[in-house]
């Protein structure tokens, strides 16, 4: 007998549930709610909408470093080498999100490459430390193989980090002052951008 009654009020609950989500609750007047839409429905759709895109990590060799290079063709580039060990590389990551975010748009295309070796565990710490800076929009690349990283440090002149390298719309090298302050390094991107 308790069973039963449990039972009938469970169902009522439900049925009451039911008409509340078809006829909303915020009134008296009987007349359904306004949207089409189930709440629940458009939540989800409104939480998958808002959910920042995840951050992408590539392993790229020294030619398809090259390759990515040439398809940005028109664009002003910034490379930041860097690599999770390096105290002075992780504090500049924050102004990088920022010059990004500011310049993306007038055509500045922005690409870090980690020397970090490039395996599994090395590559989750990356990860986590880039969602932490919530350095999305950016395109992050990681050398496939240590020659790899070898080849394109060298071809930069790589030899200190966190080393940014700027390439004008033109395709030729911006010197970037080894001890470039943040302003500096803005200031050589606007002129960058500026130029036709």
């Amino acid at each position: 007998m308790e069973k039963i009654r449990q039972s009938r009020l469970l169902m009522g609950c439900l049925v009451a549930g039911s008409l509340i989500s078809l006829f909303g609750c915020g009134g008296s007047s009987g007349t359904p709610a306004s949207s089409t839409v189930p709440p629940s429905v458009t939540t989800t759709a409104t939480i998958a909408a808002a959910a920042p895109a995840p951050i992408e990590f590539l392993p790229i060799s020294a030619g398809g470093f090259h390759d990515a290079l040439t398809e940005q063709k028109g664009k002003v580039v910034l490379i930041d080498f860097w690599f999770l060990a390096c105290s002075p590389c992780r504090k500049k990551f924050p102004h990088l999100v920022e010059i990004h975010r500011k310049y993306a748009a007038d055509g500045l295309m922005v690409f870090t490459y980690s020397i970090d070796p490039n395996d599994a565990k090395n590559v989750e710490k990356v990860k986590e430390f880039l969602e932490k800076v919530a350095a999305r929009g950016m395109t992050h690349f990681v050398a496939a193989e240590q020659a790899d990283a070898d080849t394109v440090m060298s071809k930069f002149g790589v030899e200190y980090t966190p080393m940014m390298v700027l390439i004008g719309r033109d395709g030729k090298r911006i010197e970037v002052p080894e001890n470039a302050t943040d302003e500096l390094v803005e200031l050589l991107i606007r002129e960058a951008l500026k130029s036709a």
